[in-house]
């Protein structure tokens, strides 16, 4: 009797054991356990001044004020590699941000805007006014300056140079409508804004220095303060300092812009930009394709040193504390991707250099180039067509969607 319980106990605990060593086996390592293969870069600041109190980045589409919620489409989550999209989001405001990359996100919206038969909210000018593609700033009497729709239908697109301003935003576009803008290193796009505005050619004038020296903005940054007018993101971003900037000014302007803004792109990450902003819209690989537009290539001949630099950053006090902020922000929104987003963008990548093959060559020889289907999206083709869209300039763009807004609105009133 003994030796059978014996038995029976040596069973038992062989069981517990067998149980226990099964249960506590080492965990299979996923990919969402791996640390993403980026470098995720230290602040771009050493100081707390401008850094933000809440790590998480809000979900552009849970995002909910007293005057602007939005419930479309889907949040992304490193859980899940493919979130499902529920239905395309038609209505897009984009903050069209002087040098800074704005050109070619403008192209994009203007194809969705034709290809989708859309509202764009365009400047009311004659194609012979000097700048007929420009918004600028909105006054009160705003419905004088765009061309009107349809009585019962909204606009649907912005995506022309203005002024964002919080109100009339509000009441030209739909509450759903997903906020855009884009923003670039402040450094980097001063030289850029001084090339292109021709105000390098002004500086060598002014302050003549020996035609070796590639250090042609030293003289110029000296003085104080800085004699020429550059116009940063603050200004499109609606800022409108009172005398001295102080950070508490600052500080309120860049939490208005959060809270209106759904994401804002950053230039240097353009690419990965696209591909999160396309989740966001539920959009086809299709619809955020490019080629670049407006690359200046007189910017050459030129060094920095790095009191430069420091002295650029100082003649932008708001530019460069909202940069941060919004690159920080930026970040944020990555390392919560799942590793399958970043293999998307170098398949974006990919795409993008057999689009520009085609559409600088290929198109000479072939109607069409076809692109495989992919876990991230379908086969698709690129005509002929689709790379003279790509290659609209902006007046052109504007002229041909402007003669399609008025007709639409002159046979909306002959039918009433």
């Amino acid at each position: 009797m003994k030796q059978r319980l014996f038995i029976v106990i040596s069973f038992v605990f062989l069981g517990i054991l067998c149980i226990h060593l099964i249960v506590g086996r080492k965990k299979i390592v996923t990919a969402n356990d791996v640390q993403r293969p980026i470098a995720i870069p230290a602040s771009r600041s050493n100081s707390n001044e401008f850094s933000t109190q809440n790590e998480t980045m809000k979900t552009a589409h849970s995002k909910t004020t007293t005057d602007h919620t939005t419930t479309q489409v889907q949040t992304t989550n490193t859980s899940e590699p493919n979130p499902i999209c529920i239905a395309k989001q038609n209505n897009i405001v984009f903050l069209k941000v002087h040098k800074c990359g704005s050109s070619t996100v403008a192209n994009i919206l203007q194809r969705y805007t034709y290809n989708n038969a859309l509202n764009a909210l365009l400047p009311d000018k004659d194609p012979t006014e000097q700048s007929y593609w420009v918004l600028n700033r909105l006054k009160e009497q705003y419905m004088s300056q765009i061309i009107p729709i349809p009585e019962g239908e909204s606009y649907n697109t912005m995506f022309v140079h203005s002024v964002h301003d919080h109100d009339i935003f509000k009441r030209l576009f739909p509450n759903n409508s997903y906020y855009v803008a884009i923003l670039r290193d402040p450094v980097e796009r001063f030289i850029s804004y001084t090339f292109y505005y021709q105000l390098v050619a002004k500086m060598k004038e002014d302050y003549p220095q020996s035609e070796d020296n590639p250090y042609i903005f030293s003289k110029a940054l000296l003085k104080k303060p800085f004699p020429y007018g550059v116009l940063g993101p603050s200004y499109d971003l609606g800022f409108l300092p009172r005398g001295k900037v102080n950070k508490t000014e600052v500080d309120r302007f860049i939490d208005n812009i959060d809270k209106d803004y759904d994401f804002v792109m950053i230039m240097e990450y353009f690419d990965e930009s696209l591909v999160y902003l396309r989740h966001q819209l539920c959009w086809d690989i299709k619809d955020i394709l490019y080629i670049k537009r407006n690359v200046n290539f007189e910017k050459r001949g030129y060094a920095l040193s790095q009191k430069d630099r420091q002295m650029i950053k100082a003649i932008q006090p708001v530019d460069v504390p909202l940069y941060d902020y919004f690159y920080k922000q930026f970040w944020n929104i990555l390392k919560r991707q799942h590793v399958s987003f970043f293999e998307e963008v170098y398949n974006f990548k990919k795409i993008l250099s057999g689009v520009a093959d085609y559409c600088n060559f290929g198109r000479k020889l072939k109607p069409e180039v076809l692109f495989a289907k992919t876990q991230w999206h379908d086969a698709f083709s690129v005509t002929s067509e689709d790379c003279s869209k790509m290659k609209w300039s902006e007046g052109h763009a504007i002229t041909i969607l402007a003669k399609k807004a008025r007709e639409k609105y002159k046979n909306s009133k002959m039918k009433n």
